[in-house]
């Protein structure tokens, strides 16, 4: 059984001398109130082999873009993250790192790398 406090506004008291008027509530004692309780569920997305990864978006398919360190170097990567996978979108091609920011329903990432804007989609940037 779940219980919540509720307030409810009763009067209004005006003092004769004065044109302040004051609210005054009374506080119900514990009432039943339906309420619904949530859950939620945590997944650890992992990392691409390197020491941390952030999330940054998630669509309406579960899929996560964000950015993580490989293991082969010191610059974060864009990746894409379905299905219990993290999948490295690379850089584009004189660039040491990528930040990917948003995912669309389409499964199309947008970001940047190397203070350019990219579009990845099908495998490409």
């Amino acid at each position: 059984m779940i219980f919540s406090l509720t307030a409810f506004i009763v009067g209004m008291i005006t003092f004769k001398n004065s044109k302040i008027t004051f609210l005054f509530i009374l506080f119900s004692l514990l009432v039943y109130s339906p309420c619904v309780a949530q859950e939620y569920k945590i997944t650890d997305l992992g990392t691409l082999g390197g020491v941390s990864s952030r999330a940054i978006d998630i669509n309406n398919s579960s899929q996560v873009v964000g950015r993580a360190y490989p293991s082969s170097g010191s610059y974060e990567h864009a990746f894409l993250w379905e299905n219990g996978v993290m999948k490295d979108l690379g850089t584009l091609s004189d660039a040491p790192a990528s930040y990917a920011y948003g995912i669309n329903e389409s499964g199309q990432v947008v970001g940047h790398s190397n203070n350019r804007a990219f579009l990845w989609e099908n495998g490409v940037m």
